[in-house]
């Protein structure tokens, strides 16, 4: 004869466990982290590579970080004037890392469809790709189909050359 107990307790703990493992399950879908950065220079305008300072004395070196959020034209392929407009980005992010200092941080979301590290990277209260949106450097991205992505490429490029801006600047409207 079993006890009113004996049933009640297995579950009790299934139920118990259950609800453990929706609440991480939760908690890490929105799990971003937060590292203080080193050693960054861009690749290209939309990936750096950064050593990240993990704590207790462990630290991530060279990680190839794809910035998350933005595209940037291609240093490799496409036409001149798109080509000169990567280099304008690469320019600016190192431009942008070296003014970052100490103060630099990686802000890490997950990874990418290629296995590279996915987030963004602060400084002073600035992140990169609000910078280099509004530097008409990058476009917003949400990781679909990046070919409609050329055209305003072009036309950054264009708006850009037009107002005569360079590096990191920002051209009026």
């Amino acid at each position: 004869m079993m006890h009113e107990h004996g049933t009640r307790l297995p579950l009790l703990i299934a139920g118990l466990l259950t609800a453990a493992l929706v609440a991480q399950a939760i908690a890490f879908a929105d799990d971003v982290h937060r590292y203080p950065a080193h050693s960054a220079r861009a690749v290209d305008g939309d990936t750096v590579r950064v050593s990240l300072r993990l704590g207790f004395d462990l630290e991530m070196v060279d990680v190839p970080l794809r910035i998350n959020g933005i595209d940037t034209a291609e240093l490799r392929g496409g036409t001149a004037e798109l080509k000169a407009h990567a280099r304008d980005a690469r320019d600016c992010v190192n431009q942008w890392l070296e003014s970052a200092g100490d103060e630099l941080v990686a802000v890490i979301v997950g990874k990418g469809k290629y296995g590279r590290t996915l987030g963004d990277l602060e400084a002073s209260g600035e992140r990169l790709t609000d910078m280099l949106v509004a530097a008409r450097l990058a476009v917003r991205y949400d990781g679909g189909s990046r070919a409609p992505l050329q055209d305003e490429h072009r036309r950054d490029a264009r708006a850009r050359r037009l107002a005569g801006v360079t590096g990191c600047e920002t051209p009026n409207a």
